[in-house]
């Protein structure tokens, strides 16, 4: 479930270093090949899971929320920061590292 995490605070350490004129390295491509395919495992994840609130009521979209998509997006979020500031880890002009959005 931490996965995205996990990677974000890595790339952010590197970024780090390399803003700050420490070795840094970039992300294994493996690492980031698998983040990006689990984004777009959340992606279809989160449209099936707002066709499935639409039949819904109020009592059972809350339960389904905190019982099921509560978890996806724990991790969601930090996965798709990691894959941006894995872009700019990747940018080899550092002022152009920057603007990576």
């Amino acid at each position: 479930m931490w996965c995205g995490a996990d990677a974000f605070q890595e790339a952010l350490d590197q970024l780090s270093d390399r803003f700050t004129g420490k070795p840094y390295h970039a992300l294994f491509t493996a690492t980031v090949t698998a983040l990006e395919q689990r984004d777009e495992q959340y992606d279809a994840a989160i449209k099936t899971v707002s066709h499935a609130s639409d039949s819904m009521n109020r009592e059972q979209r809350q339960y389904f929320f905190e019982n099921a998509v509560l978890g996806l997006l724990i991790d969601r979020r930090p996965t798709q920061a990691v894959l941006k500031l894995a872009q700019a880890l990747n940018e080899p002009d550092s002022a152009r590292a920057w603007s990576h959005r």
